[in-house]
């Protein structure tokens, strides 16, 4: 993936939901099926702080759950803007 479309892509979150950066970054591994722990070793913090950025996340879209997260964003379209773009 180009780091244009990233770029684009946490555009969107950033201003759909307002996390913060490295929220944005966790939800878009997230949305690339990755575990916690292969977010953590990803973005090189501990699976806690990952929880930490998934709660916020879920509190920002009114989700109770992973799953709840990548539902509201599908329904808020900013997945599909991203599709469009490859």
């Amino acid at each position: 993936m180009s780091s244009d479309l990233v770029d684009i892509f946490l555009l969107g979150l950033v201003s759909m939901f307002n996390p913060s950066l490295l929220a944005a970054v966790t939800v878009m591994l997230l949305l690339r099926g990755l575990t916690s722990k292969e977010i953590a070793d990803e973005m090189r913090i501990s699976p806690s702080t990952v929880k930490s950025f998934l709660k916020l996340v879920m509190t920002k879209v009114g989700a109770t759950s992973r799953t709840g997260i990548i539902a509201k964003i599908l329904e808020e379209g900013i997945v599909i803007l991203f599709l469009n773009l490859n």
